[in-house]
C-alpha cells in the first residue's frame, strides 16, 4: 500500500510537471548529441531536474554514455524509447521516463546499469535483448504490457525493484523476477 501511495504521488507530481512545463522543452537526442566525454564514457549527460525532456535517444553502435537525471522528466515519443543497440553501453540513473513505446531498450549491447529510476506509462519499462543489465532500485509501474521483458537467454541481474500493475506480465520471458 504504501509503494502505491508513493506511484500515485509521484504520478500527481509527473502531471503537475507535464502541464506547469515550459512550452519549450528540451529534446533528449539533442542533449546527447551535444554531450562531451566524462567518467570514463564517450558520452555524458548531466540532465537538469527542473526541465523537461522529450522525444526519444539512441546511443550510437560501440558507444559508452552515462546519464545523471537528477530526477528529470523525460516524455518519450509514442513510438519512441531510449536504446542502447549493437554493443552500446548505456548507464542511466535517476530519471523519470514516461510515454514510449519501451522506456528503456536494450539490445545486443555491453553490460549495462538502470539504477533510481521510474519507469511508468510505457509500452514496456524495460526492454533486454541479448544483454546482461543491472536494473537496480526502480519503479516499474503500469506500462501497458511488460514491466522487464527478457528476450534471449542473457538474464538480467534484478535487484530492489518495485514492479507493479504492468498490464500482461511484470517480468517476461527470461527474466528472473
Amino acid at each position: 500500500m504504501k509503494a502505491r501511495t508513493k506511484l500515485m504521488f509521484l504520478l500527481f507530481l509527473l502531471m503537475g510537471a507535464m502541464i506547469t512545463s515550459p512550452a519549450h522543452a528540451i529534446r533528449l537526442q539533442d542533449a546527447y548529441d551535444q554531450a562531451e566525454p566524462g567518467e570514463g564514457y564517450d558520452k555524458r549527460l548531466v540532465l537538469e531536474p527542473n526541465e523537461v525532456y522529450t522525444g526519444y535517444l539512441v546511443v550510437e553502435p560501440r558507444t559508452s554514455c552515462v546519464i545523471h537525471g537528477h530526477g528529470a522528466l523525460i516524455v518519450l515519443d509514442p513510438t519512441g524509447f531510449i536504446s542502447a543497440p549493437s554493443q552500446a553501453k548505456l548507464d542511466i540513473d535517476g530519471c523519470v521516463i514516461t510515454g514510449g513505446a519501451f522506456g528503456l531498450n536494450y539490445d545486443w549491447g555491453s553490460n549495462s546499469r538502470v539504477e533510481n529510476c521510474t519507469l511508468v506509462e510505457n509500452g514496456m519499462g524495460i526492454r533486454c535483448w541479448g544483454t546482461t543489465v543491472v536494473i537496480k532500485n526502480c519503479i516499474i509501474a503500469n506500462n501497458y504490457q511488460y514491466g522487464i521483458a527478457c528476450l534471449e537467454t542473457f538474464e538480467p541481474v534484478i535487484l530492489y525493484n518495485n514492479v507493479w500493475g504492468n498490464a500482461q506480465l511484470n517480468y517476461a520471458a527470461y527474466c528472473p523476477g
